[in-house]
């Protein structure tokens, strides 16, 4: 597993140095993620997690994204208990930028989620993640809010609303 995420890694950082080179814009940052995990019989659970991402642009209206993170708080309802383990993604933002200082767009990619239920095993999930957001720049500095649907199974929903802060280079 961990080989796993490391060579994803490194094919990341070559992909998105490559097209920061291209575009030489590139930003790198944090996201504050508050998930919303909802499925039937048991009462919504709403852990948290920190993210780091790596992104840059292939041209003014798209951007290319990796993020990695990991959980800070989990969450217990009805005797259950959740925690997001480990978050890897990649993602393709297509928005279109106003007065050079908002960039509102529309995302789509791919998750893996490691969720950890207490007293079970940890199972990893993937799925392909939609959803909307809106970065604001601030000269070198953006911060930015998005919903994104990361997960849609028959079994359960996994949304997440994000808040974040990101250094642009």
């Amino acid at each position: 597993m961990k080989k796993a995420l490391i060579g994803t890694a490194i094919a990341t950082g070559i992909m998105l140095s490559t097209q920061m080179a291209k575009a030489e814009s590139g930003y790198i940052g944090m996201d504050y993620q508050m998930y919303t995990l909802s499925a039937s019989g048991i009462q919504d659970l709403e852990p948290q997690s920190i993210v780091l991402k790596l992104g840059g642009n292939v041209n003014e209206f798209v951007q290319l994204e990796g993020r990695f993170g990991r959980s800070v708080a989990d969450d217990n309802a009805s005797g259950t208990a959740l925690k997001i383990d480990e978050i890897i993604g990649f993602y393709v933002k297509g928005g279109m930028p106003l007065m050079d200082m908002v960039f509102p767009y529309a995302i789509l990619g791919y998750s893996k989620v490691d969720l950890e239920f207490f007293g079970e095993p940890s199972q990893t999930e993937s799925d392909m993640s939609y959803g909307i957001g809106a970065d604001v720049h601030l000269g070198a500095f953006q911060v930015g809010v998005e919903w994104m649907m990361m997960q849609d199974k028959s079994e359960y929903e996994l949304e997440v609303l994000s808040l974040s802060g990101a250094w642009r280079f």
